[in-house]
């Protein structure tokens, strides 16, 4: 499909200089004109390929999502806030609920915001425990507002302007064999951090994301998560799963704490779960979240964020796009172990269609300004690709689950051309 060229308007880009707080940046580099699944067109008459995370769940402006929308819009009982009471948010709360063992024993609070749920996760694990200390690990990515910057455990650059975190968040390494840590270095830290700083007693709540998305694409291992599970067993801490970034389907599973026999006691949703429209949720153990009589959240929702989240659920669910994040992780695999040979050496890994290389040199070391080059030619592409990782030489590629396999190609093609110019 093509897009008849329309000129930018002139002066707006010095417009948004002088309005908007910095970074004012665009993806595309001009203003978009149409999405449709994995595709952007700008108003300069290029068409792009969105594999920066955007296209969330079931891409831009997928139709089942967009009639749902439509149709609650025409709804004469359509509100801005609808208790949280009413059938379609009690038939949400259901749903989300069953995608957890035991979902007859789980709770559901609907929130407004990502960061309002994980906020409301620790509030309720603090609360539940009397216990002020939270534990996180480094490279992790929990949020923008003051108090998810908090946990998080990766390179922010607002993050050292946002002044004093609150002190009782500590932070564990993250094990993976492309950081050169081992579990047994992060049971060592956790063990040197309840003897010399905090007691195993004080801390509330352990929150990991089962994977990194902005810390460069790096799962969880099952012996990660049999380990915490123990841990909070043992010395009664509450464990929560980001899911904000994962969930639901990206993984391959709805959920991807799914991949793995331990389960955490609270899962917070996100952005991916409404296409993009302000809705979140909590799903937890009713024990726990019962616990906190004067509630959890401010009872009200969106209805039109849920219209969105029950199109996008019912689109994962009819067309099995599950499964289908799964075959087209190992198609991106299959053709990313077969490039030709550079000077770079690549990494592959990931989950479901949450995928990434990383790059290094021929001496070992991160190629950063190679994948900074290699992001940037493929935009020139047309391909929109963003660096991630601790040391930024991880180049992510996160596809909606509804990307058709030829547009999945051209854009590997487009890499592959891009690759070979920076590592030759």
């Amino acid at each position: 499909m093509a897009s008849m060229p329309v000129s930018v308007p002139a002066g707006w880009h010095a417009r948004g200089q002088r309005v908007l707080a910095r970074p004012c940046r665009s993806v595309s580099g001009a203003p978009v004109e149409r999405a449709l699944n994995a595709e952007l067109w700008t108003r300069d008459g290029r068409r792009h390929i969105d594999f920066s995370a955007r296209a969330g769940v079931v891409g831009h402006r997928h139709p089942q999502v967009v009639a749902a929308m439509l149709r609650e819009l025409r709804d004469p009982r359509s509100s801005q806030a609808c208790a949280a009471l009413e059938p379609d948010a009690i038939r949400l709360a259901e749903r989300l609920a069953a995608l957890l063992d035991h979902g007859p024993t789980r709770r559901v609070a609907l929130h407004g915001s990502d960061a309002e749920a994980l906020e409301s996760a620790v509030m309720l694990a603090r609360r539940y425990t009397g216990r002020p200390a939270l534990l996180a690990f480094s490279g992790s990515t929990h949020g923008h507002s003051h108090l998810t910057l908090a946990p998080s455990g990766g390179r922010h650059s607002h993050k050292a302007a946002g002044g004093a975190y609150p002190s009782y968040v500590h932070h564990l390494p993250f094990p993976h064999a492309s950081l050169g840590v081992s579990l047994h270095e992060t049971r060592r830290a956790f063990e040197l951090l309840t003897q010399a700083t905090i007691a195993s007693s004080d801390i509330a709540a352990i929150v990991i994301e089962p994977i990194q998305r902005d810390g460069g694409i790096l799962p969880c291992s099952s012996e990660l998560l049999s380990y915490l599970r123990e841990l909070c067993d043992a010395h009664s801490i509450i464990l929560v799963a980001d899911e904000t970034r994962t969930a639901p389907g990206l993984s391959g599973r709805l959920l991807a704490s799914g991949h793995f026999a331990a389960e955490p006691d609270l899962v917070v949703m996100g952005g991916p779960l409404a296409g993009g429209m302000p809705l979140a949720a909590m799903i937890g153990k009713a024990v726990v979240m019962d616990s906190v009589p004067d509630g959890l959240s401010a009872g009200e929702v969106n209805t039109l964020a849920l219209a969105a989240a029950h199109a996008v659920l019912d689109v994962v669910e009819q067309t099995e796009l599950c499964e289908r994040a799964i075959a087209l992780g190992r198609h991106w695999t299959a053709r990313m172990h077969g490039l030709a040979p550079t000077r770079l050496t690549l990494d592959v890994r990931g989950l479901g269609a949450m995928r990434g290389v990383e790059l290094r040199d021929s001496a070992g070391a991160p190629a950063s300004a190679q994948a900074h080059a290699i992001c940037d030619t493929c935009r020139e592409q047309g391909l929109i690709l963003q660096p991630a990782g601790p040391r930024d030489n991880v180049v992510p590629f996160l596809f909606p689950l509804t990307t058709e396999l030829a547009v999945l190609d051209e854009a590997l093609d487009i890499f592959t051309d891009a690759l070979r110019r920076a590592g030759n």
